[in-house]
């Protein structure tokens, strides 16, 4: 009796784990396409939460039909109350490291993805379910290995996205992301959108990484601080280096941004070292005129001049020209 109930619950699971595998070849495609992780837990989180969400929206549905018939079920909705109760208990418990970002491939590998696993269930259908969940699971294994390995290769050593009225230059060199504002941050309108929608799943779908390991502002105003302050919500900062007088001049968001784990560097020196030594990229950061204004706004402003593979690279904060240190466009 024993034996055959663990052999139904081993062919239940080898099922579970098939059908798991295959929605998961599926669904990847699109997370890659949109920017969204993919969870390493997808299949022991449905196999948890699954029974629960059931549970839920079967008392739920139960409290809706008695409502409309004016028919009391108090007990209905103490339960709706516990189980919600449990479910956001068990999100305390979530962690980002179950989280994968790849680097957004060709449409064709995209399309390749889906497709393999179509066919890999037709051609698995005479086979036994611990053969099908085994090769499916295993085909899911090496296809994340693969976009893995593809997020290091193919991601751009040099890349620029427009922001605002200005441009974000992002160098990847040695597994090390540096994020450029040359000053589109500081003229953002809406900064919540444009950091959800537009950078954070761009650095997803072109690098398949949640950090920028350094952030160098340019040109910065108290909307460049909203912005840093909005963009490590969603993902981690390691340096940050800004014109401090910046920060002095506004006490509540500096003290905001004292409060996450960034280290921030000071920009008031003539120049700072950026890189470390490290290979492959150096540089430093240089002052240009020291402030600049425009209707009565005091803007910050700094060049980078580096070394990218022994080739020379400056980046200007935007409007900024040689001849007049004081014009923005």
């Amino acid at each position: 009796m024993l034996r055959t109930y663990a052999k139904a619950c081993a062919i239940w699971l080898c099922r579970f784990l098939y059908i798991q595998s295959f929605l998961s070849l599926i669904s990847l495609p699109i997370l890659i396409a949109w920017g969204l992780p993919f969870s390493y837990g997808t299949a022991l989180g449905n196999l948890i939460f699954s029974p629960i969400i059931m549970f839920f929206l079967l008392i739920a549905s139960l409290v809706f039909f008695c409502h409309l018939i004016a028919m009391p079920f108090g007990g209905g909705v103490w339960l709706l109350e516990h189980v919600s109760a449990l479910w956001s208990w068990a999100l305390t418990f979530s962690n980002s490291a179950w989280l994968a970002y790849f680097a957004c491939p060709s449409k064709a590998l995209l399309l390749l993805i889906p497709s393999g696993a179509c066919l890999l269930i037709m051609r698995l259908a005479p086979y036994p379910i611990w053969v099908k969940s085994a090769v499916m699971t295993g085909c899911l294994i090496v296809t994340c290995c693969i976009l893995h390995l593809s997020s290091y290769i193919m991601s751009p050593t040099i890349a620029v996205l427009p922001c605002a009225r200005g441009d974000i230059t992002f160098i990847y060199k040695h597994k090390r992301l540096i994020m450029i504002d040359a000053g589109g941050m500081s003229a953002l309108k809406g900064v919540a959108s444009w950091t959800q929608y537009t950078c954070v799943p761009y650095i997803a779908k072109a690098y398949g990484r949640m950090h920028i390991d350094d952030l160098i502002v340019l040109k910065a105003t108290t909307t460049t601080l909203k912005t840093i302050i909005a963009l490590h919500e969603t993902m981690s900062i390691g340096n940050l280096y800004i014109a401090g007088q910046v920060v002095k001049d506004n006490q509540e968001l500096a003290h905001t941004l004292a409060s996450l784990p960034i280290r921030v560097i000071s920009l008031d020196h003539d120049h700072v070292l950026l890189g470390n030594g490290q290979r492959g990229v150096r540089g430093t950061i240089t002052s240009l005129s020291g402030t600049a204004k425009k209707h009565g706004t005091v803007r910050y402003m700094m060049t980078v001049d580096g070394v990218i593979d022994n080739e020379a690279v400056t980046i200007y904060p935007s409007g900024y020209t040689q001849r007049n240190k004081d014009v923005y466009n």
